[in-house]
């Protein structure tokens, strides 16, 4: 089965783009998405395919637009086209529908995008994290999708902040994702433009005034405080959060774990727990 597999997919794959441009359907144009999805997910799993001495990853947007025979008249600028508006369609689609092949194609469609890291398909995987028909397994992706491969921006914040602050339709884990990713960025960021500096304040202001609302990043957060805030390490704010923490029956054992061990370093510090006033810019 396997080697009959490989023979139909060694037949896919062509040395480049051949033919010239011409109109296609949307049915057609989606065919072509769907054939490279599958070629691309079979090979590289196996890292690539390796043609005589030659390896072919998969993983670089040349080779998955340019080197996957798709029929005549497809070019590498086609298969990208086509790949850009199967996107798009992924993102507008409701997954509600049970007649649709949306949650298979779905999640591998996105899956390739991070291997590329396509940063043209982060609007498109925008919109797709952002509808709330999507389930979760292909929304978590996309989510991990767009902060991996957005910088620190207004844009970006914007996005992270819609996802975490709508407890509705947005699951723990997913608003969790979508601050642990941001807050790694901002803690890991190092020297900044003055505007994304200005989002990176923007932003502990905006996961501190939450502190107490949600526990979703509650660790990652509270070294991104302890980075930020000045004196926020061994102060009462840091206690209060603990303590609300703990006392959320949806913090799971690792988060009670950490925020039990901060509880016991401050209340076991000997030394008065001062109150910082947090406004804006962080103290």
């Amino acid at each position: 089965m396997k080697a009959k597999l490989k023979k139909k997919l060694m037949f896919l794959m062509l040395l480049g783009g051949v033919g010239h441009a011409m109109a296609h359907t949307s049915f057609e144009s989606n065919e072509v998405a769907r054939t490279m999805l599958e070629v691309a997910t079979i090979y590289n799993g196996y890292h690539g395919c390796k043609t005589g001495d030659v390896l072919i990853n998969y993983g670089l947007p040349q080779v998955f637009f340019g080197r996957i025979d798709t029929g005549e008249g497809w070019t590498y600028e086609g298969r990208q086209a086509a790949f850009d508006q199967y996107l798009n369609d992924l993102a507008l689609t409701d997954y509600l529908n049970p007649t649709n092949k949306a949650h298979f194609w779905g999640y591998l469609a996105v899956s390739q995008c991070q291997c590329m890291g396509y940063t043209n398909a982060v609007p498109s995987l925008r919109v797709l994290a952002l509808n709330t028909t999507c389930p979760s397994r292909i929304r978590l992706r996309a989510i991990e999708a767009v902060i991996g491969m957005s910088e620190i921006s207004s844009g970006t914040f914007d996005f992270v902040s819609s996802i975490i602050t709508n407890t509705t339709s947005y699951s723990l884990q997913e608003r969790g994702v979508a601050c642990g990713l941001f807050a790694q960025k901002i803690l890991t960021s190092g020297t900044l433009v003055d505007e994304q500096q200005a989002v990176c304040n923007q932003s502990v202001n905006f996961f501190y005034a939450r502190r107490l609302t949600d526990v979703a990043g509650a660790p990652i957060l509270d070294r991104l405080f302890m980075q930020e805030i000045n004196g926020y390490e061994t102060s009462s704010n840091r206690l209060e959060v603990a303590l609300h923490v703990l006392s959320f029956s949806d913090s799971n054992y690792l988060v009670k774990r950490h925020f039990t061990s901060v509880t016991n370093q401050l209340l076991s510090s000997g030394q008065p727990l001062p109150w910082i006033e947090i406004g804006a810019g962080g103290n």
